[in-house]
């Protein structure tokens, strides 16, 4: 490197900056000097080689503390092409640091870039390699990628050079479009796999970067460079390297680290000798992994065990994933709060296999130990640990262990606490009391942060099992006698109350009035509505009692004149109820039916904890990565054993009278429950007590309950397809379908008119899906699509496949594009959906940079319809704010203008370029502007193209009409 320190000029400016005494003396000589510089450059005089240095390193400096530099660009681009070492140096150095990737200056060093690339000096190798890696784009990866292969596959290249070409060309890899194939798998996977056995270490960690980077989009093809890679790795075990990458007696950790991280993309090895050759370097790894004194050391230690574990869990050796949760559980103890997570979060991975059961079970209460710790992440692991563990034998003690922990847990626990413990005590109840005291206990427990699922899971489960009515009346009257309850629980006290109340031996319906109204006053208004339908019911369970009579009534006429008109419409038809006589109540108020099962949502909402939402890094994970949560977690209901042998679970259905006990009628999951609806419709009689959710009259009875039938055979989405689809509108990557065995993300990059989508297929189960089809059934006039190739028919378990779409806009439009997903497992359960996948304007549109008075000028030219368009957007959320406004456009590739003349204020005005055609029809860009008045909620497009028009317009409404 060329010594800076030579440069006089600029150590006496970097020394009379230093002994500025305030921040306006420094700005002053800055700018003095500033303007020196900006005189030299414009004037007719020639300057040498050491000016040209002198002063580029002065706006280097003056850059780098913070002023604004806004000329020598074109000087430093200059310096580039001199044939000195020094200059080139300031030059590449000067432009890396003064324009960014989108710049367009950067299109006139390609040349000289390219010529230092080629050329037999190793020094200027260096230096275009190293700008390229730090500022390359799109236009780089198209135009240098042939170059850089070929400093990269030049064996008489130093190692340094070729270590930095192997960094170089992961950038342009990058940077290119999805569909280029920069590194054909054919020529590169042999030649990458040969390469590998390079004796420079550095060379070896440049180029397991650069395959690190490559397996991530896909490995296929490059399968000959495992066996090198666990070479390199038992090279690294035998310290066969130089002292230079030796850390704290480790040969190269960090490229130990980016082996193991490597193999984690790839498959497991078929031949035997490669996947033995890697069970035993795994072995070796988590053998001789003992934690010494050294904290560097342990790290370094460290970090090779969590990617061997992980690595472990792809192979599904029982012996390696055994020992790796033996060590794992050991991290538990140590003080070190890092190592903790870690390994919580890795020993959760390893829950769901049952090699590793046993293990774990050993170690439950030191986990159970770590809910305590003061650090709200490492208690929120623990948390996700013993969830992911619990099985039929352990999961009441589990949901104790939970319930003891709620009340001292970090608020921001305790929702996903709540959410888990319930799915636990309804996914392995050992038997129905149980599960009745726990979600009561958990009600009363969680206060606030009881959702609604819970209360309406247990009214369905009571009003299913006529053995708990009594029961479950008694254990909530005892809450109510004992203190104020939230107040979830006492929407489940009152509908208990009311329906069961009277069955109770040894209280009377005007007791059970007297604890439920002692909680009324502080009750909400959904509540309350609730309460008065107890109340009445209670009432006419006991028409003898004339004081609890005369209290509801009065209670009935005090809210028949008040304020809220859900409470007054439910008082005055219970009045008229109350006064109608016997006839009357007998017809209307009979035994709640059983409940239906219902779709499962609060699944989905566990799943938002667990990180399902914007995770675009997991969509390029390999599948069996991707599936050791899902895999992990308990079996959803029907999918797995659901309690202990013998037990009937929720959701079960066990024949009456069998002589095994009490029969409970079916149960629907806690997951299936979101709303709590309503059952039979009433008939015209009764008309005006549509609102009490009463059950059906005589003449209009509730079916008698259906006989025991196996599930269906049709798998459903576990998500809102139409969400889904909604987040693509604004997203490049996302989920498009998934359910409880398979999940489909896609993830699309757009250039010009054309884009390439690319299908993540995973397989969440241990089973084999078969049958898997991807096509496109239908596809917009505007739209060309095509599916080079499908995806396997048969997809392994925890496995992933990607299959790429090519997609393009021959003309403006907005209509989706119309796909058939299908597959079935091996025990008859199949999906065949068919989804949209949004491919809307903003995917082929760019943001443009327009001068406020061009926009303003050109917005007045264009004329009414059909090319500028009006429509009115009313948000479900509400008014957008302008900074929402802004955002959404921002999501859209419109770039956001400011100071726009004439447009009107609190409005915003916006500007992109639309891509169309190709191929058969000719290319074209489509100017696009839009003004969006959020305060009247009006949109207006207008673009030289009446199709562009409507479908930007089509865009706009259905995006601002969702709201932020």
């Amino acid at each position: 490197m060329a010594k800076v320190t030579n440069v006089r000029g600029l150590r006496n400016y970097i020394q009379e900056l230093r002994n500025c005494s305030s921040k306006e003396q420094e700005k002053e000589r800055v700018d003095k000097e500033l303007g020196k510089v900006r005189k030299k450059y414009t004037s007719d005089k020639a300057m040498s080689a050491y000016d040209k240095r002198k002063y580029m390193w002065k706006l280097l400096y003056t850059h780098m503390l913070g002023y604004n530099v806004e000329f020598g660009h074109k000087q430093a681009m200059d310096l580039i092409a001199a044939p000195g070492y020094a200059e080139k140096q300031v030059g590449y150095v000067a432009c890396a640091v003064f324009l960014s990737e989108q710049d367009e200056f950067l299109r006139l060093v390609i040349n000289s870039v390219r010529n230092d690339l080629i050329s037999r000096n190793e020094a200027f190798q260096c230096l275009a390699l190293d700008f390229t890696a730090n500022v390359g784009g799109a236009e780089f990866a198209q135009l240098l990628t042939v170059d850089v292969m070929g400093v990269l596959a030049n064996g008489a290249t130093r190692p340094v050079v070729r270590k930095k070409a192997a960094l170089c060309l992961l950038r342009l890899i990058r940077k290119a479009p999805l569909d280029a194939e920069v590194l054909s798998p054919g020529v590169w996977g042999s030649r990458l796999a040969s390469m590998l056995a390079d004796p420079d270490v550095g060379v070896l960690l440049g180029l397991t970067t650069l395959l690190l980077g490559v397996a991530a989009r896909s490995y296929v093809g490059y399968e000959a460079c495992v066996p090198r890679l666990i070479a390199v790795l038992d090279r690294c075990k035998a310290r066969e390297v130089p002292q230079d990458y030796t850390y704290y007696g480790l040969a190269s950790p960090w490229l130990q680290v980016k082996a193991l991280r490597v193999l984690q993309y790839f498959p497991p090895p078929e031949d035997p000798a490669v996947r033995g050759a890697l069970v035993d370097t795994l072995k070796r790894i988590l053998g001789g992994s003992e934690p010494v004194k050294n904290a560097n050391k342990n790290n370094a230690v460290h970090a090779i065990v969590f990617e061997a574990v992980a690595l472990a869990i792809g192979l599904e050796d029982a012996d390696l994933l055994t020992a790796g949760a033996a060590l794992l559980a050991r991290f538990l103890a140590v003080r070190e709060p890092n190592l903790r997570y870690l390994a919580l979060e890795s020993l959760a991975r390893l829950a769901g296999v049952p090699a590793v059961a046993e293990t774990l079970a050993r170690h439950a209460r030191t986990v159970r130990d770590c809910l305590a710790d003061p650090d709200v992440s490492i208690a929120r692991r623990a948390m996700d640990l013993l969830f992911t563990m619990a099985s039929p034998a352990t999961a009441a003690g589990v949901v104790e262990t939970l319930l003891a922990f709620l009340p001292t847990a970090d608020y921001s626990l305790r929702e996903e606490l709540v959410l888990k413990t319930a799915v636990l005590a309804e996914r392995f109840l050992p038997n129905l009391e149980w599960y009745v005291d726990s979600m009561l206990t958990l009600m009363e427990q969680a206060g606030e942060f009881a959702i609604n699922d819970l209360w309406q899971s247990v009214v369905h489960l009571v009003t299913n099992s006529p053995e708990l009515h009594a029961y479950a009346a008694g254990r909530v009257l005892e809450a109510l006698r004992r203190g104020q309850p939230p107040e979830t629980f006492l929407k489940v006290a009152a509908h208990v109350l009311g329906e069961f109340g009277p069955l109770l031996p040894d209280t009377t319906p005007g007791a059970e009035y007297a604890a439920l109204a002692a909680h009324f006053p502080a009750a909400g208004p959904e509540t309350k509505a609730i309460m008065l339908t107890a109340f009445s019911k209670l009432a006419l369970a006991a028409p003898e009692d004339g004081d609890l009579q005369a209290a509801v009534r009065a209670l009935l006429e005090r809210h028949a004149r008040g304020v809220d008109a859900e409470l007054q419409q439910r008082a005055v038809e219970y009045t008229g109820l109350l006064a109608g006589g016997p006839a009357l109540a007998k017809a209307a108020v009979q035994p709640l039916p059983r409940w239906e099962g219902r779709g499962s949502l609060l699944l989905r909402r566990l799943e938002a904890y667990e990180g399902e939402e914007g995770n675009d890094e997991g969509l390029e994970r390999p599948g069996w990565l991707q599936g050791e949560a899902a895999a992990g977690a308990p079996a959803a209901a029907g999918d797995g054993p659901a309690s202990a042998p013998g037990t009937p679970g929720v959701g079960a259905v066990r024949p009456p009278g069998d002589g095994a006990g009490p029969a409970p009628l079916a149960v629907p999951d806690l997951l299936d429950l979101l709303d709590l609806g309503e059952p039979s419709s009433t008939t015209p009689a009764l008309g005006g007590l549509e609102g009490l959710g009463l059950p059906p009259t005589p003449q209009e009875a509730a079916p008698a309950p259906s006989p025991p039938h196996p599930a269906p055979a049709a798998v459903a989405p576990s998500g809102s397809l139409e969400a889904w689809s909604r987040r693509l509108w604004t997203q490049a990557s996302g989920i498009l379908y998934e359910d409880a065995n398979l999940q489909a993300g896609v993830k699309s990059a757009f250039s010009g008119a054309a884009g390439t989508v690319t299908v993540f297929l995973g397989n969440k189960t241990g089973g084999v899906l078969a049958g898997v089809a991807l096509e496109i059934v239908g596809a917009p006039p505007h739209l060309t699509a095509t599916l080079p190739a499908p995806p396997p028919a048969v997809l392994e378990p925890r496995r992933q496949v990607q299959v790429p779409l090519e997609v393009g806009a021959g003309a403006p439009g907005s209509a989706p594009l119309r796909l058939r997903l299908a597959y079935h497992t091996a025990d008859g359960a199949a999906a065949d959906v068919q989804l949209d996948l949004p491919l809307p304007p903003a995917k082929f549109s760019q943001p443009v940079d327009v001068p406020t008075e061009v926009f303003a000028a050109r917005w007045e030219q264009v004329a009414g319809p059909p090319f500028k368009l009006s429509a009115d957007v009313a948000p479900a959320s509400g008014a957008l704010s302008d900074a929402a406004v802004q955002q959404l456009l921002a999501s859209l590739h419109l770039r956001v203008l400011a100071g726009v003349a004439g447009v009107p204020p609190g409005s915003t005005a916006a500007a992109c370029v639309l891509h169309v055609g190709g191929g058969a029809a000719p290319a074209r860009q489509i100017p696009c502007m839009v003004v969006v008045a959020a305060g009247v909620g009006r949109v207006t497009v207008a673009t030289a193209d009446g199709a562009a028009s409507a479908a930007l317009l089509s865009q706009l409404t259905s995006v601002l009409g969702w709201g932020a």
